[in-house]
């Protein structure tokens, strides 16, 4: 049976940028760990311009602002067609996930995630596996909530 995940992207004003729906491989273990590894390097900074010279010499991944990293989110997870869809934040997310990735830019250094886990087939029972910086997340470690 397919692990559900839904990924939230918001802002430190908790305005919604991205609410992604993954139909499988949603594990901590398995999309967890690859969302920590796609963005532990990321510097969100409004303002880049795609032609500055300084852009050629940055060695962070950079986003400019956090609807620039809404879509290099997609654009790195989204490779067939079924694993994951794009929804509305005000629509309902047909299927109810198994794990929920609230995914905040804090800063331009600091991306944070709180990780839940569905407990039961209501969507509003779930447990609190992880909150802190991406760059503290590992699925196997003990820094679980």
């Amino acid at each position: 049976m397919p692990t559900k995940s839904l990924t939230i992207l918001q802002d430190k004003n908790d305005q919604l940028h991205l609410v992604m729906y993954g139909a499988r491989h949603g594990q901590p273990s398995i999309f967890g760990l690859d969302l920590k590894d796609f963005l532990v390097d990321y510097k969100v900074q409004d303002g880049i311009q795609p032609y500055d010279p300084i852009v050629q010499t940055m060695t962070k991944y950079y986003a400019d602002g956090v609807a620039c990293l809404a879509a290099q989110i997609v654009a790195h997870f989204k490779r067939r067609i079924g694993d994951f869809y794009i929804y509305n934040a005000t629509l309902d997310v047909p299927k109810e996930p198994d794990y929920w990735y609230y995914v905040t830019v804090k800063s331009e250094d600091l991306i944070t995630l709180e990780l839940f886990q569905k407990i039961e087939s209501q969507y509003a029972i779930r447990r609190l596996l992880f909150d802190g910086p991406i760059k503290n997340f590992n699925p196997e470690g003990e820094n679980h909530v």
